[in-house]
């Protein structure tokens, strides 16, 4: 079965989040909003929930939360109905097992991420309580970066235990990588760059799905 493949969004300004969002909206059933506010990483984006929560939206958004206080960013998109998955990270210095909960309580979907130089041990204790895990090929923060190979290594790893949660990957994604990353064994492919710098999206997301069927039989 192909990986799903979900559209990210990183962007620096409105204008640029919804130009973006409004492309892919009608075309998938997920799409990714990339969440930085200088803490946990050094880079910044624009996802401003009171501004989202007005718009109308025709998919499921899920958070990937590039944050040091994930519960803080979680709370202010309480009011974004599209809002139906929170994925963080787990090098954040939290408590974990409380803010699972805590987000299992509101009925979203809960996943963490992991970067590539952080061991994927330190997910073991929080697998039987997530929904998917977000191995990043790349060291967070910007979108366009080369993958870093090792980081298919977790994906390996993930895909040996059984059962697992959802295996998502996310960075580095090229047309010269998938073929790799979907051999190790990632169930979903969160892509930016590889999408939105080939217009038109329609077209371009149909070209990738092409792929991602060919390389997965």
């Amino acid at each position: 079965m192909a990986p799903e493949l979900i559209p990210a969004l990183l962007c620096q300004d409105e204008t640029s989040f919804h130009d973006r969002l409004k492309m892919v909206e009608s075309e998938v059933p997920w799409v990714q909003v990339d969440i930085l506010d200088g803490t946990l990483y050094a880079n910044t984006s624009w996802a401003d929930a009171h501004v989202i929560s007005t718009w109308h939206i025709n998919t499921s958004l899920e958070l990937h939360l590039m944050v040091e206080d994930p519960a803080h960013i979680i709370s202010t998109w309480n009011t974004v109905t599209s809002f139906r998955r929170a994925i963080w990270h787990i090098e954040a210095k939290i408590d974990h097992t409380s803010l699972i909960q805590a987000v299992r309580n509101t009925g979203r979907e809960v996943g963490l991420a992991i970067a590539p130089s952080t061991p994927l041990e330190k997910l073991t204790p929080y697998l039987a309580d997530i929904d998917r895990v977000l191995i990043l090929g790349v060291e967070p923060g910007w979108s366009g970066q080369p993958l870093i190979p090792t980081s298919l290594e977790h994906v390996r790893q993930l895909q040996k235990q059984t059962p697992h949660p959802t295996i998502s990957f996310d960075g580095g994604v090229t047309e010269e990588t998938l073929p790799g990353i979907i051999k190790a064994g990632a169930e979903s492919i969160c892509a930016s760059s590889l999408i939105f710098n080939h217009p038109p999206i329609p077209e371009r997301l149909q070209e990738i799905r092409a792929k991602l069927d060919k390389e997965s039989v």
